[in-house]
């Protein structure tokens, strides 16, 4: 077999292809979404009440619509091509998306914001280049579906809990809560996936209504934390969440472990740490916005108060002047 074709007998070029036309519709649509979330005035709008105002905004339904397509690209390269090299040309939409969403707003984007999700990418793909799966082994009935789809509803819930009110932190934690809804239910699609192959009839399994439940709540949070932060804080978030839990629920679920030779350890702790200090300066990021706009809300106060102390100087200068001439 040639080394210009994947396993499948398909050339690599057309699965890069496929593969990058898909990321530049996922930043294509997440930034039109991220345009009309943040443009919803009150931060203190509950989830539900953010999408019925974003569900009739144009630009937030053609930014669905766009994901979508995205989400189908993605699909059909992923059953044309490996894992090991879709996933890390997909994750450059992340990068996309940064240099997108200023254009948008008729800004240039900022180069502290494109390198602060570039270090981001580059240690997702470190982790999912030096974590290709080893070997298949047989599911563990004690780590199933069940059990991962509980555990990630019961960390959404407590995620939800804290970040639901605009507070430091709220929209990387709603971002990556969602990531981890979206990858668990991206988990259960293939899990149906499998099963239909089996013989299972498909309106029958319960995963297909998990599936549903997840995307849905997965998307709500992922507005929200867009109608809070910046894309530079909410798109590394999301993504990162959402491969970790896709690591964690092929190991425990489909019995896909990852290499454990000396390379590939190096090579996972690296893209950890490398992540780590991507997303330490997407938070970095984020505050240095919320305190210029802390600082330009007041500014305005402090400017009113400074003309009315001076209007009532200017008033007590004319009654002492009218005081005197009557003397």
């Amino acid at each position: 077999m040639s080394s210009a074709q994947n396993e499948r007998g398909l050339p690599v070029g057309e699965v890069v292809v496929v593969s990058l036309c898909s990321a530049a519709l996922f930043a294509t649509g997440n930034s039109l979404q991220h345009l009309a979330a943040s443009s919803l005035p009150d931060k203190h709008l509950p989830v539900l009440q953010v999408m019925r105002l974003l569900l009739r905004r144009w630009h937030w339904l053609a930014g669905a619509f766009i994901a979508a397509a995205a989400f189908g690209t993605h699909v059909l390269a992923l059953s044309v091509g490996r894992v090991g090299v879709v996933q890390p040309l997909l994750l450059s939409g992340v990068v996309m998306a940064i240099l997108v969403r200023p254009l948008l707003g008729r800004e240039w984007p900022k180069a502290a914001d494109v390198a602060s999700a570039s270090v981001t990418v580059l240690g997702l793909v470190l982790y999912v280049v030096s974590g290709a799966i080893a070997d298949q082994q047989p599911r563990d009935p004690l780590a199933s579906e069940h059990t991962m789809v509980l555990g990630v509803v019961a960390t959404a819930l407590v995620a939800f809990t804290y970040a639901r009110r605009p507070r430091s932190g709220a929209a990387f934690v709603l971002a990556a809560t969602a990531g981890l809804l979206m990858g668990t239910g991206a988990m259960l699609v293939k899990s149906v996936l499998e099963s239909s192959d089996q013989g299972t009839l498909f309106f029958l399994d319960w995963r297909v209504g998990g599936v549903l439940a997840l995307g849905l709540a997965g998307t709500a949070l992922n507005q929200k934390a867009y109608h809070l932060g910046t894309m530079t804080t909410t798109m590394p978030a999301l993504n990162v969440a959402s491969v970790v839990i896709g690591g964690v629920a092929g190991a425990m679920v489909f019995g896909e472990f990852p290499r454990v030779d000396a390379m590939a350890l190096v090579g996972q702790g690296a893209g950890v740490l490398v992540m780590s200090v991507g997303l330490v300066m997407c938070a970095r990021r984020q505050s240095a916005v919320d305190a210029q706009k802390i600082g330009t809300r007041k500014t305005p106060a402090r400017d009113a108060g400074a003309e009315e102390q001076s209007g009532s100087v200017a008033q007590d200068s004319v009654e002492m002047t009218a005081r005197d001439l009557r003397r």
